[in-house]
């Protein structure tokens, strides 16, 4: 490909892959899953390393870890999803509301520290409250059923 890298272009890269099965899905895959956890661990200094979230995703359990048990918990959720996901990836579902919100649920499952409950914040719910992300603000809570409705249309 000559260009930029258009979004197009991934679609019909992963299309092309012809995934039926987990084993096809394992297979294109391979580590993807164990890296895309450990550095987006690594986005939030938590210390898990990716020799400890490799055996989290192979193992289910870690040795000599003595870092906050927070990360592990965590990156099993990664896990759980990542293992959620396949299979709706297979069936080709389609995107919608309702999977973001499955997926939150998963990822965050037993991470919701008492600041955020008291707040009325849920895992498996849209945000209720403000948060900013970096430089983004992205869209009010009110508004974002309505993004992500107009974001699965495309």
């Amino acid at each position: 490909m000559s260009g930029p890298i258009t979004y197009s272009d991934i679609v019909k890269v992963w299309h092309d892959k012809k995934i039926r099965t987990a084993s096809d899905f394992e297979a294109v895959l391979s580590n993807f899953k164990i890296f895309f956890a450990f550095h987006s661990n690594k986005i939030e200094d938590a210390g898990v390393s990716i020799d400890h979230t490799r055996e989290i995703f192979e193992n289910g359990k870690v040795i000599n870890y003595t870092g906050d048990l927070q990360a592990l918990f965590e990156t099993e959720n990664q896990k759980i999803c990542y293992e959620f996901l396949k299979e709706k990836l297979i069936a080709k579902e389609p995107l919608s509301g309702g999977l973001i919100k499955q997926m939150h649920e998963k990822l965050t499952h037993g991470c919701y520290d008492e600041t955020r409950w008291a707040k009325g914040e849920r895992p498996g719910e849209y945000k209720k409250n403000y948060y900013g992300v970096g430089l983004s603000v992205g869209v009010p809570p009110e508004d974002v059923q309505e993004e992500v409705d107009y974001i699965c249309k495309e």
